[in-house]
């Protein structure tokens, strides 16, 4: 039974999850990964009530966890390509929104392309207020102090891998250039938040 204290999620936010999952694993996978996640019955639900909500922090810590526990040292590949997805969804799904936003960054310098997209992004990341951005010369971090992807889960390294790809995503978007982002501390491996250095 999934305990149900932690932190709402967006039922839209889930559902790119979801749906970056399945492209990137196949219904088959998708299903397979969250019968080991405790989480099929749940799916379900959303797939007839997409609207309704009902998913928490824990459900998508699991849903990771369960991929990291399935792929090995292959999760970090295919957690971070279901990140890129993410982002690409959320694009398609606001596309006027995304269009004239990408049309006003094109006029500004690229370094503030970085910027303006990325605090965009972090307003939708995680729950409101949870992640924030900080800037120290071209060094730009994104610091989430939430709980959607680590909640109640552990690992021995930074592990947010699908944060990893929707970063890279969201810059390719707003610049044309592949960032690097490195994760450098992380609530999995036991610290405070987790910090995400893009360069």
């Amino acid at each position: 039974m999934v305990d149900r204290t932690a932190t709402p999620i967006p039922s839209d936010r889930m559902l790119w999850l979801l749906q970056a999952f399945e492209e990137e694993m196949g219904p088959h996978g998708l299903r397979l990964i969250l019968k080991q996640a405790g989480l099929e019955e749940d799916y379900t639900y959303l797939e007839r009530y997409p609207a309704t909500g009902g998913w928490y922090s824990q459900d998508c810590a699991r849903l990771l966890h369960a991929v990291r526990l399935y792929y090995g040292v292959g999760a970090r590949g295919t957690l971070i390509r279901i990140g890129r997805r993410m982002f690409r969804l959320y694009a398609a799904r606001h596309r006027l929104r995304s269009a004239g936003r990408r049309a006003l960054f094109l006029l500004l310098p690229r370094s503030l392309r970085r910027t303006a997209a990325l605090r965009d992004l972090a307003d939708r990341m995680g729950e409101p207020g949870s992640v924030t951005m900080e800037r120290e010369n071209d060094v730009v971090r994104l610091v989430d102090r939430g709980v959607e992807r680590t909640y109640g889960s552990s690992a021995s390294a930074p592990s947010c891998w699908t944060a990893i790809g929707e970063i890279t995503e969201c810059v390719m978007w707003a610049t044309g250039q592949e960032p690097l982002v490195i994760e450098v501390s992380c609530r999995l491996a036991g610290d405070e938040s987790c910090r995400f250095e893009i360069r």
